[in-house]
């Protein structure tokens, strides 16, 4: 790819779309961009989606509604041992691919079609082709999970087939398909990642972990769980784990499901699904909001929290239940402690909202006990909640009201990333965004409201 003028494609497949753009060198050695990125959604996500189409077609669509709506653990764990078993398969392969049934999956197979999985199998297309081993495993022949890849490679090709017939493409003789040097990379988990980064944080913490012999834990609530981990100093300066990660499911996401459990009780569990299932756009919006809301919330505070109720979700409280939503509401235990403004909010106690926090944080905090009480580390002082940074990135998009970043159309135009102090509690930590437009250049300001701190990134728009 070295010669003047030389065109190559570059496809990313990391995500969940494909990513194709085209370049060409330029006299001076940089490059240009004769082809903005384009692509579609033909990326490992949806190869997890016609797994459970399969799963559907065995099962019934109630069965994995319920699994995905009731059994959100179970689910995940699903789609990331899937998500494990997909990055391994290889086309050629002549052995059966195992997965694992959960209990739950089989409970509810037996709950809404009053037969066994095995029954529900020996009924299906796959009958002679998926095995059930030991009640909790399937095994599926080669050629089924070869099929799951096949339509999104095929349109990846359909497309690339397009691409290469545009006459001003027609000197394009290289694809350079993007990925990782694994002789470069090597994976940890992110207790043991947060443990190492914990040795470049300010001098009194070095000071606290500096120690051989030191034990110290690692708790890291960054995701959908808690992630603790307890490491030593080794003579020689590494770190030996003396405590493996565990944890449970108390993060964030656990908080999202005591909301929606509380929406649940007014509203009825069938109005949930149905905005679930049917009106995505809606319910995603409802998530962020209350992710937003989630992370700016106080125990402390004494003020209503606002909720938006959007107009599907009256909809359907109507349509399935007969009654107008401030019908419902009038008749449940919340009759007292939530108010509707204004047609389209709900305005709640701040005591109804701290206690959708009480359940994962007293989990999370017995669990601490539990560890801290083994006798082998008995000598730890020091405990490290990892998190520090804000990172905010900025997207563009030609396309009339997007939903998604991954959407075709949309682009990252750059990433605003802010360095919290260190001495302030990360509750204290709010921050505001500023978008300032002028001519073809964009700024955007984040300012940290306790501390005055602020930091600024331009982007060029015609870029």
């Amino acid at each position: 790819m070295a010669g003047i003028g030389t065109q190559y494609m570059v496809i990313d497949l990391g995500g969940g779309t494909a990513d194709i753009s085209v370049h060409e060198k330029n006299d001076d050695g940089t490059l240009k961009e004769i082809h903005k990125a384009s692509g579609g959604p033909w990326g490992g996500v949806y190869v997890d989606d016609n797994y459970l189409k399969f799963l559907e077609h065995i099962l019934g669509e109630k069965v994995i509604t319920e699994l995905r709506t009731k059994e959100m653990i179970d689910f995940f764990d699903l789609i990331r041992e899937f998500e494990t078993k997909q990055r391994s398969f290889k086309s050629t392969s002549t052995d059966k691919v195992m997965f694992r049934i959960s209990a739950s999956t089989r409970s509810l197979c037996k709950k809404f079609t009053g037969q066994e999985f095995e029954e529900r199998l020996a009924a299906s297309k796959y009958c002679d082709s998926v095995i059930v081993n030991g009640g909790d495993k399937l095994r599926v022949e080669p050629d089924i999970v070869k099929d799951w890849f096949d339509g999104p490679i095929n349109n990846l090709v359909d497309h690339l087939k397009s691409l290469l017939e545009e006459p001003w493409l027609e000197a394009m003789q290289t694809i350079v398909l993007a990925g990782l040097d694994g002789t470069r990379v090597q994976l940890a988990l992110e207790p043991e990642a947060a443990s190492i980064w914990c040795e470049a944080l300010d001098v009194d913490i070095q000071h606290k972990l500096a120690g051989i012999g030191t034990q110290y834990m690692v708790i890291d609530l960054g995701g959908g769980t808690a992630d603790i981990s307890v490491h030593e100093k080794n003579d020689d300066g590494t770190l030996k784990e003396i405590h493996k990660a565990s944890g449970g499911p108390w993060g964030g996401i656990y908080v999202d499901d005591n909301y929606l459990k509380f929406l649940e009780h007014i509203l009825g569990e069938k109005v949930i699904t149905e905005l679930r299932t049917k009106e995505m756009t809606d319910f995603f919006d409802l998530i962020r909001e209350f992710e937003t809301k989630k992370r700016s919330f106080k125990s402390t505070s004494k003020d209503k929290v606002m909720f938006r109720i959007c107009a599907s979700t009256r909809s359907f409280c109507k349509q399935i239940t007969g009654q107008e939503f401030e019908e419902r509401l009038a008749a449940s235990k919340y009759c007292d402690s939530v108010i509707v403004n204004g047609g389209d909010k709900l305005r709640v106690e701040p005591d109804i909202v701290k206690d959708w926090f009480d359940g994962p944080i007293n989990n999370l905090v017995d669990h601490l006990k539990s560890i801290l009480k083994e006798p082998k580390l008995k000598a730890v002082q020091t405990i490290v909640l990892v998190a520090y940074k804000t990172t905010s990135p900025i997207y563009r998009t030609t396309v009339e009201n997007p939903v998604y970043v991954t959407e075709h159309g949309c682009e990252l135009l750059g990433t605003l990333v802010t360095e919290l102090p260190r001495d302030i509690p990360l509750s204290e930590l709010d921050h505001d965004i500023t978008f300032m437009f002028g001519g073809t250049e964009l700024v955007v300001k984040v300012r940290v409201r306790k501390t005055g701190q602020e930091e600024i990134l331009k982007l060029n728009c015609l870029k």
